[in-house]
């Protein structure tokens, strides 16, 4: 019978400090993120501008407010009519007092294109900061808060699917641990993010140490629906393939249950600046000794190669935890 794969796992982590501050996700996470996180609402097309109508679906979304055109009757402005499919997500922001019309009748222009400006604008005042924009301007608070982090501006001064779903993860990220519109007074103690403090959701970084089928520590003690980074259990009730986590130092994004206490975790990605894997299969080992292996690069190639696994090193082999 054929032997499964031997998977080296060489956690450059377990040298260093455990719980490391959280690296931002990269660029082509994020819409992963944002529909994982049930705060993605568009199917537009990636190589296009965003509307003014797009963005303030995009921008209601993070609110965490659902179904809010069955909050509303009126209609705060004659182009965004019920039949409209960001009618909810307009009526919403309006009635928030973070969209206020183009400022030439009552109308929002909501198929034009929306600028880097006006964005920042609306995002300034969702996160509730709009009296700091007084005296810094949008643009001074908008950079504060890292809004144009990885966002990138037309000539024509507009903004494309990809930058608009960057600048509303960038809002999500954002401290918003000063007195704001939204949440009162506040004695300023940084921390609070917009994603943890208004919509609960917490971030770890860590080792995936147990997947619910084995462990670093010998047989695995959580359920199968459960996955462990460091010494924290998380629930896994997402369907996330926690055996292709295994071993590797992950950034994770979880809910706390109000009335469980229990972590539901629902997003998560390989930080592979301080991840290393190396698969070799059984059969093309040559030789070992100690902590040092010799092997063939494939199974038609008599090409060897030796690698030399550190003491801080976890083997994984035929699915189990491996002490040589």
């Amino acid at each position: 019978m054929k032997k499964r794969l031997i998977v080296f796992s060489i956690i450059i982590s377990l040298c260093l400090p455990s719980m490391s501050s959280f690296a931002r996700i990269p660029q082509d996470k994020i819409g992963d993120f944002l529909s994982h996180a049930e705060l993605y609402s568009l199917s537009s097309s990636k190589d296009k501008y965003i509307t003014r109508g797009e963005f303030a679906m995009m921008a209601a979304k993070i609110t965490g407010i659902e179904n809010a055109e069955a909050l509303y009757d009126f209609t705060p402005f004659d182009d965004v009519t019920k039949d409209k499919e960001e009618f909810g997500a307009v009526a919403l922001l309006y009635d928030m007092g973070i969209i206020k019309g183009d400022g030439h009748g009552e109308v929002f222009r909501t198929d034009d294109f929306i600028t880097g400006d006006e964005a920042q604008a609306l995002l300034v005042r969702l996160l509730g900061l709009e009296f700091y924009a007084d005296f810094k301007g949008y643009y001074g608070v908008a950079s504060s808060k890292g809004l144009f982090k990885g966002v990138n501006i037309s000539n024509e001064g507009y903004i494309d699917f990809n930058s608009a779903q960057t600048m509303i993860y960038n809002a999500l990220e954002a401290d918003i641990s000063e007195s704001n519109t939204f949440d009162g007074y506040s004695n300023g103690i940084s921390g609070e993010s917009y994603m943890k403090k208004r919509l609960g959701i917490h971030k770890i970084s860590g080792l995936v140490s147990d997947d619910g089928n084995i462990s670093f520590y010998g047989s695995s003690n959580i359920r199968k629906n459960q996955i462990k980074i460091e010494n924290t259990v998380f629930e896994n009730t997402s369907g996330i393939n926690a055996e292709a986590f295994f071993g590797c130092y992950v950034e994770a994004y979880y809910h706390t249950d109000r009335n469980s206490g229990e972590k539901n975790i629902f997003f998560l990605y390989t930080n592979e600046s301080r991840t290393k894997i190396l698969e070799i299969k059984a059969e093309n080992i040559k030789k070992f000794s100690g902590n040092t292996y010799v092997y063939y690069i494939s199974e038609e190639s008599n090409y060897e190669k030796r690698v030399h696994i550190s003491s801080d090193y976890r083997l994984i082999y035929n699915g189990a935890l491996y002490t040589p």
